[in-house]
């Protein structure tokens, strides 16, 4: 008995719903972990090496690459203090919030809503409605907690473990390759001001949509431009689009992103003015791949660059190499696969069985070239988090890691 309309609002809904599942699963097999270990006090968390030199820990759910609402639950056996290092607090405290880059901001924030702060920390039940809407809000949790017993007590240690990363770690790397100034300035490879790669380039794309819309005749394009405009897409959008690129995304990519991000915001496939979103990702994907060309030039050629060295191996019959800053080699390759099929009948009854198997097949140089920019991306993380770690050791103070970042007491 539902009309076209409502039908297409319940099936978007209902799709949305279940794109939600993979977070239950984690979030009860991330239970049933917690009740087997939640009896220790101190755990030892074994990590492994992947064959690009990132490093994983493992333990289920359990661990500092966990879900946020368990990466909270863990914090070092060596503590530190807090007196002294509330500048630095200031900064996760705001990270967790999404509060701007600065100091001066995040550590005035402090100040101002201390008391706050503390009362979130003492009774965080009778506070979800403050701290749930924040970026983090399990991260804020774990925060305001040592906020209220450093209050408390000025002596107060804690074992939090407090993050420091790469801002956008693969276009970090791109940007030193190919010795892109502007690109090292937007992920802070250099430069004083803190930057913000996805949000600039969220601003030049909007600025390019507000400029376009003042020139275009055509009144369906026009009223495309102006959804966009009247949209604001978040940063959380701009990150999605952009991210993948310097991994060799495409166009097509880039589309399909936008496409699943509007269907879950509007849990629809049109908007309430009857444009489709295939349209829009459609305009919106266009005009922000003419803007990591503007913003971010050479970028793309990265992933081609790589292709064609890769192809120049599997010539002269190398499997695709490199070796990384610390020495370690990487390499990438698939072989050919083929599919084996066993049709049987038993019964009266067919029983279809296919696999695929590469057992003493060749290299396949497309599967092998594909791709290629985003392990050499995250080999080069994996690199500087190890030589990072070798430094600081010598300064008997905690850290761990993860892929771009590195995490230490306050």
């Amino acid at each position: 008995g539902l009309g076209p309309e409502a039908y297409w609002q319940a099936h978007w809904a209902y799709k949305a719903d279940r794109r939600k599942d993979p977070l239950r699963s984690r979030f009860v097999n991330g239970l049933i972990a917690y009740e087997r270990v939640k009896a220790f006090t101190n755990l030892y968390l074994v990590h492994f090496l992947d064959h690009r030199g990132r490093i994983y820990s493992r333990g289920a759910q359990l661990n500092i690459q966990g879900g946020e609402v368990y990466r909270t639950t863990f914090k070092f056996a060596q503590r530190g203090p807090m007196k002294g290092h509330e500048r630095g607090f200031a900064w996760s405290l705001g990270e967790s919030m999404g509060l701007p880059p600065s100091y001066d901001v995040r550590s005035r924030y402090l100040q101002e809503h201390s008391e706050t702060i503390r009362q979130v920390g003492q009774d965080p039940l009778g506070y979800v409605s403050f701290w749930a809407q924040q970026k983090e809000p399990w991260r804020f949790i774990q925060l305001c907690r040592d906020w209220a017993q450093y209050m408390d007590d000025p002596g107060y240690t804690t074992g939090t473990i407090h993050w420091l990363d790469q801002t956008s770690s693969g276009y970090g790397h791109a940007a030193c390759l190919m010795l892109d100034r502007q690109l090292a300035k937007f992920t802070n490879v250099i430069g004083d001001k803190p930057a913000d790669l996805y949000t600039g380039a969220g601003l030049v794309t909007d600025a390019r949509l507000k400029a376009l819309l003042r020139d275009e005749e055509d009144e369906k394009r026009r009223q495309i431009l102006q959804w966009w405009v009247d949209f604001k897409p978040s940063r959380k959008l701009w990150k999605q689009v952009f991210m993948p690129l310097v991994y060799g995304s495409t166009f097509q990519g880039m589309k399909d992103t936008i496409s699943l991000y509007l269907r879950e915001e509007l849990s629809n496939f049109r908007t309430e003015e009857g444009l489709r979103v295939v349209e829009l990702a459609t305009v919106l994907a266009s005009e922000a791949l003419a803007v990591s060309k503007e913003v971010m030039p050479g970028v793309l050629e990265l992933q081609h660059w790589l292709t064609q060295l890769a192809k120049i191996q599997m010539k002269k019959e190398f499997r695709p190499h490199w070796y990384t800053p610390d020495g370690l080699l990487v390499e990438v390759f698939h072989s050919v696969t083929t599919l084996e099929q066993i049709k049987l009948v038993l019964s009266n009854r067919t029983v279809r069985i296919a696999a695929r198997t590469n057992e003493g097949a060749p290299m396949d140089p497309r599967r092998s070239a594909a791709g290629i920019a985003a392990h050499f991306v995250h080999s080069q993380d994996g690199a500087f988090l190890r030589k990072f770690v070798n430094h600081w050791a010598a300064y008997g103070h905690p850290i761990s890691t993860v892929h771009d970042c590195f995490g230490t007491t306050v």
